[in-house]
């Protein structure tokens, strides 16, 4: 079995509590994620199966899209429901001009600071580690970029927004930004992410589903298609992409090469500098 399932993942459960469940219902130990979904939130979670575990870093350098929720007024220590409430404060009576303003301040490039529970590793330690044992670490800023954000709903102190960003966004210190720039604080109570990349939960299965056999596959072909030229590889270029070696033929790009029945073989991609087509991933 080999390919990409979009699941939707449900709320409760983490990424990786996911793949064993796909482990024992599919009966193969050839499966991955690509982009780690927290248990509190839910949505699409791309899945890789077989030879597509060789495809997973193309299919994660893509943007994201989430809906997300945050509560004013109120703050926890992970800037989510996970923990108790921390700190309180008044919530003004925002209009929704002024919500909208907000929002609309983060659209482009900016630098995010992680939030200090997250796996992020700091001199080989997770964050999260030293939050629990109460340890300060200094954690660098990283670029990101707002694309588009949108307020979908405001009420009881919550606003319910879209938000369409680039991977390594942490839409927890997102909410907390936005909360700051409302002069407030705030934490994240839901999220859903809705697209990865090119995929959306829109074609995604429930586990429920795929349980009763209800799913299909998309294909290392197809997955790869809008990024890879796709090519069945001739009698010359079997014999080379069998070995992984350079394939003198110029092409431009990154190329997929499938053999006469379409099973995956390599990835290819043109070297500007060598003017030669070099093996990134064989099959």
């Amino acid at each position: 079995m080999d390919g990409v399932l979009l699941v939707n993942k449900p709320r409760g459960i983490g990424s990786s509590s996911v793949v064993y469940k796909l482990r024992r219902i599919l009966g193969t130990k050839d499966i991955g994620h690509c982009g780690t979904l927290d248990p509190l939130a839910e949505g699409l979670l791309v899945i890789v199966i077989g030879k597509a575990l060789k495809i997973s870093r193309f299919l994660t350098e893509d943007r994201k899209e989430y809906i997300a929720t945050l509560k004013l007024g109120e703050t926890t220590p992970t800037l989510d429901s996970e923990s108790e409430i921390s700190e309180t404060r008044e919530v003004p009576n925002f209009t929704k001009e002024d919500i909208e303003k907000a929002l609309a301040s983060f659209k482009g490039k900016s630098n995010q600071t992680p939030p200090m529970y997250s796996a992020i590793s700091v001199n080989g330690k997770k964050l999260y580690e030293y939050a629990r044992s109460n340890q300060t670490v200094e954690i660098k800023s990283r670029e990101i970029e707002i694309y588009d954000i949108e307020l979908l709903e405001y009420q009881n102190n919550e606003i319910k927004f879209r938000v369409d960003c680039s991977k390594g966004t942490y839409i927890r210190s997102l909410c907390l930004d936005i909360a700051k720039g409302l002069n407030n604080i705030g934490y994240m109570t839901s999220l859903i992410r809705t697209k990865a990349g090119e995929y959306s939960i829109n074609n995604s299965f429930t586990l429920e589903e795929i349980e009763k056999n209800e799913f299909s596959l998309i294909s290392v072909e197809n997955a790869l298609k809008s990024t890879f030229s796709i090519k069945v590889a001739d009698e010359y270029e079997l014999k080379e992409i069998e070995h992984g070696h350079y394939i003198n033929k110029v092409t431009e790009g990154k190329t997929l090469y499938l053999d006469k029945d379409r099973n995956p073989l390599g990835m290819y991609e043109y070297d500007n500098e060598k003017k030669i087509t070099k093996c990134i991933r064989l099959f």
